[in-house]
């Protein structure tokens, strides 16, 4: 079974890493995240600097890097 924003990827984002992005868009939104795709690939899967301060654990990355290759599914 495909991985969903709403069940896999939106928990992984704190309230506080919400609040850190509102003023450009809405980590809990999934036509936000989808629309800025490119940037949070960058900084998540490359830079590993997003969340900040340190990125998520590898395995978050990961699943992070599925759910963008299976279609990005709601």
């Amino acid at each position: 079974m495909a991985l969903s924003f709403e069940k896999d990827i939106k928990p992984m984002f704190t309230k506080e890493d919400r609040e850190a992005m509102m003023f450009t868009f809405d980590l809990w939104d999934h036509k936000d995240v989808v629309r800025e795709i490119s940037r949070l690939k960058g900084r998540i899967i490359d830079e590993h600097d997003m969340p900040p301060p340190d990125g998520w654990p590898q395995e978050w990355i990961d699943k992070f890097q599925q759910w963008c290759d299976e279609g990005m599914q709601p």
